[in-house]
């Protein structure tokens, strides 16, 4: 399981919860893939992890921009073994390597 923390830009009055929904059970620490790879697997259903073109990160923010739609704060956080993932609204998510590379992906 991801263990999600709040951000500075998740509303106090919004539980974690509805921000994260069942993504907290996509992964696993147990098994040896990538979180993305796991998220694939397990979000099948919902058309896998599919990576989409187009985003810029802010590297200190970890926000999230696409051309001509306003910018998008992370919501949400967790740490997995040696990767980032967060959670948007929108239900974008975006997973961020050690060296910076990310890739963004639309799970709901």
């Amino acid at each position: 399981m991801i263990n999600f923390q709040r951000t500075k830009y998740l509303r106090e009055d919004i539980p974690i919860e509805v921000i994260v929904g069942d993504i907290k059970f996509f992964a696993s620490e147990e098994n040896e893939e990538s979180l993305n790879n796991q998220i694939n697997k397990m979000y099948s259903f919902g058309g896998g992890w599919q990576p989409f073109e187009g985003f810029t990160m802010n590297r200190e923010t970890k926000s999230l921009k696409y051309p001509e739609d306003p910018e998008l704060f992370p919501l949400a956080v967790a740490k997995f073994r040696n990767q980032e993932i967060y959670i948007y609204n929108y239900a974008w998510v975006s997973i961020v390597e050690e060296d910076g590379s990310f890739e963004v992906a639309r799970i709901d």
